[in-house]
């Protein structure tokens, strides 16, 4: 297959067909445990399944045309991490209400689940400052090695809460698949439970949207569309993910969560949409 006139080396190709019936899987996989569990939850009604698959798509495309360019690469990995997350909610949901915790690997995927959940966040964001091309200056190398030293701590943080968690002898689920009958616990390991602190790459994703903004003054026209579409999508992206942290951290009530889940996913959904615009319409690639 060829992109721009130019072949692409077999083993990309195939790496991009790998990851995307992996993915493609994996959300086939989640609808059909949706409708044995009958939860919507989950998957915040569907929309998290849609974000996955709208990552997924975008993705798939760029690295198929151009596989030297991380982003979609990127793109791909948020789409596949999403839908095991998803995946991994309503297997769990399924082993501890039908099956009584008789599923193989339940408890580990349960661990999987609650540790990986960052992953697509700390993962697709990097977009906001890879984009167009992936070409970094070694000062924003630097930012990035940063970025990702910091995002190692936060699944770090997760992963203890969710290694306390799958160590409790008895689990319950809710039917939104909420863990009941477990005293959360309190100070520092509470607080890694929390989901707050994904919050701590915030400063991260200010700074590369700044950069973005900065490279939107300088462009002109062709370019300065592209710009307009991503920036705009990468904008209502990060108010989405922000407020659906706060949301999750257990400050409001199950019902707020879920509507402001599902809205705050919708919003994230703008972001690979921005960037397909700008693919798709004005050649970015």
């Amino acid at each position: 297959m060829s992109g721009r006139g130019r072949t692409v080396p077999r083993p990309a190709l195939l790496a991009a067909w790998l990851l995307g019936g992996v993915t493609l899987a994996l959300i086939v996989a989640a609808i059909a445990l949706t409708v044995v569990t009958g939860s919507l939850t989950a998957s915040s009604d569907g929309s998290v399944l849609a974000l996955a698959f709208v990552f997924l798509a975008v993705g798939f495309l760029v690295a198929v045309r151009q596989p030297g360019n991380p982003i979609g690469w990127v793109l791909t990995a948020t789409g596949l991490s999403t839908a095991f997350t998803i995946w991994a909610s309503l297997y769990t949901l399924d082993d501890f209400r039908r099956a009584s915790g008789g599923l193989p690997l339940g408890r580990f995927v349960l661990f999987l689940e609650n540790a990986g959940w960052p992953l697509a966040i700390v993962i697709g964001m990097t977009t906001l400052l890879l984009f167009p091309d992936g070409q970094l200056s070694l000062g924003w190398r630097r930012v990035l090695g940063g970025y990702a030293a910091a995002g190692v701590l936060v699944v770090a943080s997760q992963a203890i809460s969710a290694w306390w968690l799958v160590t409790r002898p008895q689990l319950r689920m809710d039917a939104g698949g909420a863990v009941i009958g477990v005293h959360r616990p309190d100070g520092v390991l509470g607080f890694f439970g929390s989901g707050l602190p994904v919050l701590a790459l915030v400063p991260f994703w200010l700074a590369w949207i700044i950069r973005l903004v900065i490279e939107f003054r300088r462009s002109t026209g062709a370019r300065r569309e592209q710009f307009k579409w991503f920036t705009a999508g990468a904008v209502l992206a990060l108010v989405g993910i922000v407020v659906m942290t706060v949301a999750e951290s257990g400050t409001s009530s199950a019902a707020l969560t879920s509507v402001v889940n599902v809205a705050a996913t919708y919003a994230v959904v703008a972001f690979p949409l921005g960037m397909g615009l700008g693919i798709l319409r004005y050649r970015l690639f």
